[in-house]
């Protein structure tokens, strides 16, 4: 799989480094998994297919098929480099999650933003709840957040889906116990909401956004 990766990187015009910084691996992850006869894991792979959407699945995994799925040209001449992330033209309150997941999704176009080269993908918001500081329908850059028992940091904004349906944009601090997560709108005028952490399925970090006149 490593080899076909690197088939892959070259044909992209790219050295391995500038591809593991894309993607966040750390330098020589690529060299040493060669060594080790290592392969990637399933996280890695979401990333590098979000980050690299032309990279097609079946012949990383199997060396069969074409390297590169069909993506429509107009795409693919603008296609993601260091800076550019996939948007896709989906309100998270909507369906965003399900496109996020879903590997065969082609993006709508790519937002070029130097200052948010690492984020994974930008969306719509929809909503009033965390004006002024994000307007409805603002573009907002995500970072999907694994580890947020750990990582969350309190006070930032997060995207946040559970599994009873609630997804919502708030600012993000400790419950009144241990079990939830506490979320603050910026518009007073909506309610604060304690979530059990156990119904969070996602947490992606509002990078940054893009308002649209």
């Amino acid at each position: 799989m490593l080899k076909r990766l690197i088939q892959y990187i070259e044909y992209k015009h790219l050295t391995i480094h500038k591809f593991e910084m894309s993607v966040g691996m750390a330098n020589a992850t690529i060299s040493n998994g060669l060594k080790k006869g290592g392969s990637l894991n399933s996280s890695r792979l979401k990333v590098i297919l979000d980050t690299y959407p032309d990279l097609s699945l079946d012949w990383l995994l199997t060396g069969k098929g074409n390297m590169l799925r069909r993506v429509p040209s107009s795409l693919l001449k603008n296609g993601n480099k260091t800076g550019r992330a996939p948007f896709f033209d989906v309100d998270f309150m909507g369906g965003f999650v399900e496109v996020f997941n879903d590997q065969t999704q082609v993006p709508d176009s790519y937002i070029n933003c130097d200052a948010l080269s690492n984020v994974q993908c930008w969306c719509r918001l929809s909503g009033h709840s965390m004006e002024p500081t994000l307007m409805d329908k603002e573009l907002i850059a995500l970072q999907s957040v694994n580890d947020w028992a750990n990582d969350l940091i309190e006070g930032d904004i997060y995207a946040i889906v559970t599994n009873t349906d609630l997804r919502t944009v708030k600012r993000a601090y400790k419950g009144n116990d241990d079990s939830t997560l506490r979320l603050e709108p910026d518009n007073r005028q909506f309610p604060v909401m304690e979530v059990p952490k156990s119904s969070i399925t996602h947490i992606f970090r509002v990078a940054g956004s893009i308002r649209k006149f």
